[in-house]
C-alpha cells in the first residue's frame, strides 16, 4: 500500500474524530489543522536535532528505549523494553494531518506532484534544515491563500501538491522509505482509533 491509498484511512479516522467531536459553529477545522501540522513540524525538527548548533548533542532521536511494564517468572520480576523511533513517529504525526488537509479540500490532483526540490536544496544535496524550512514554506502560503482566497480552489490544490511533495520530500531527506512511513502510519492510526473509543 503506498502513501497515496493511506488517504482513505485518514478519511475515516476524520469522520470517526468530527463525529466524536462535531465542528462548533462557524469553527474552522482547516485552519486548526494548518495550525496543527506546524506543531507538529517542529516537533519533529525537535527530534531531528542536527539543527541545534548549540547543542553538543545534534543526534536524530532515531532509537530510544521505552521501559514497558515487567513481567514475572518464578518470583523474579524483569524488566522489558521496546525500541521506538521518536523522529519517525513525529514525522507520521505531521503526515495524518498533511493527509487530513488534502481530504478537507477534496485533493485528487496526484499528476501535480514532480520533482519540485530539484535546485531547491543547498548545492543540490538534500539539507535536513531546507527540507523542514521548504515545508513550513509550502505550509504558510497555502495558509496564507487559504485565508485570502478561499474561492480559488485551482490556486489551493496548487500550494497543497507543493505542500504535500515538500513533506515527503522531507521523509526522503531524513532517510524514510515509504514501507518504513507507511507501517508508522497505520500503528498510529490504530493507536488514535483507540484514544477516540476511550474519549480521548
Amino acid at each position: 500500500m503506498g502513501i497515496s491509498n493511506l488517504f482513505e484511512k485518514q478519511r475515516q479516522l476524520d469522520a470517526e474524530i468530527t463525529e466524536k467531536h462535531p465542528a462548533q459553529p462557524g469553527e474552522d477545522r482547516l485552519k486548526k489543522k494548518m495550525l496543527a501540522l506546524g506543531v507538529e513540524l517542529g516537533e519533529c525538527a525537535n527530534e531531528q536535532r542536527s539543527w541545534k548548533f548549540w547543542s553538543t548533542d545534534q543526534e536524530p532521536r532515531t532509537e530510544v528505549r521505552e521501559s514497558i511494564i515487567g513481567h514475572e517468572e518464578n518470583g523474579e520480576v524483569f524488566g522489558s523494553y521496546e525500541i521506538k523511533n521518536p523522529l519517525l513517529e513525529e514525522f507520521v504525526d505531521i503526515l495524518h494531518f498533511v493527509l487530513s488537509i488534502g481530504n478537507e479540500m477534496n485533493f485528487t490532483e496526484y499528476h501535480l506532484l514532480g520533482n519540485y526540490f530539484q535546485g531547491q536544496l543547498t548545492d543540490g544535496e538534500p539539507d535536513v534544515t531546507d527540507a523542514f524550512l521548504i515545508v513550513n514554506e509550502q505550509l504558510a502560503l497555502l495558509s496564507k491563500t487559504y485565508r485570502m482566497q478561499r474561492k480559488h480552489h485551482s490556486a489551493l490544490t496548487v500550494y497543497y501538491a507543493l505542500l504535500l511533495e515538500s513533506f515527503l520530500e522531507l521523509g526522503n531527506v531524513l532517510g524514510f522509505t515509504e514501507e518504513q512511513i507507511v507501517e508508522a502510519y497505520e500503528q498510529k492510526n490504530q493507536i488514535n482509533w483507540e484514544r477516540q473509543a476511550h474519549g480521548y
